[in-house]
């Protein structure tokens, strides 16, 4: 039951940023919102797929009692992701304009600071991943889907005065501060319970 929450306020998380951003700001704005937004599809490939092969090595060596593996697991993947994908964000983030003119046209580059903000906040999700899967795999599954929930709360109450005051860039920032809070919290217990290196 706590699994179903935590995922479903997780894809909640995503899908709302573009609802609530349709009731504050213009079609047009929304329309640059869900550009920069459906960039981070190409982000997320490689570390979702990452990830249903963590989850299945987690749940097996936890029950095998080996918490050794976890953590070298743990710590391995974590090390990798992050190069990995602040390689790529970090491309990303500096070509963000040009990205949104070659893929959507012109008139689109005025939302690279917002797609700049969602590249972040991809980075400190995929970073988060191992450690998610860590607990996800094992009997502290609670704990990010807790955050999951959280993070759905954190933006429920940010997006009223941020969207009205910042446009889609008040979107975005919201789902960035949820995305910390839905990431920090997982690795924080990886670290606590399974040693995680930060």
């Amino acid at each position: 039951s706590i699994s179903f929450v935590g995922t479903f306020a997780s894809m909640c998380r995503m899908r709302l940023s573009m609802v609530l951003s349709g009731v504050y700001v213009s079609t047009e704005y929304v329309g640059y919102y869900a550009a920069a937004f459906s960039f981070l599809t190409t982000l997320n490939l490689v570390p979702r797929a990452m990830s249903l092969a963590l989850f299945p090595s987690f749940s097996y060596h936890y029950g095998k009692n080996d918490a050794g593996n976890i953590t070298r697991i743990l710590n391995r993947s974590t090390r990798w992701l992050a190069i990995i994908i602040l390689l790529l964000g970090g491309i990303t983030f500096f070509l963000s304009k040009n990205i949104l003119q070659i893929l959507f046209g012109s008139e689109y580059a005025g939302a690279s600071l917002t797609l700049q903000i969602l590249i972040l906040s991809a980075c400190a999700a995929i970073v988060a991943i191992p450690a998610v899967n860590s607990l996800s795999g094992t009997k502290y599954v609670r704990i990010p889907n807790i955050a999951g929930i959280l993070g759905l709360v954190s933006c429920l109450i940010l997006w009223p005065f941020l969207i009205p005051k910042y446009n889609i860039i008040g979107t975005a920032v919201g789902f960035l501060i949820s995305t910390v809070v839905t990431s920090f919290i997982p690795m924080y217990y990886a670290w606590k319970y399974f040693n995680l290196d930060l």
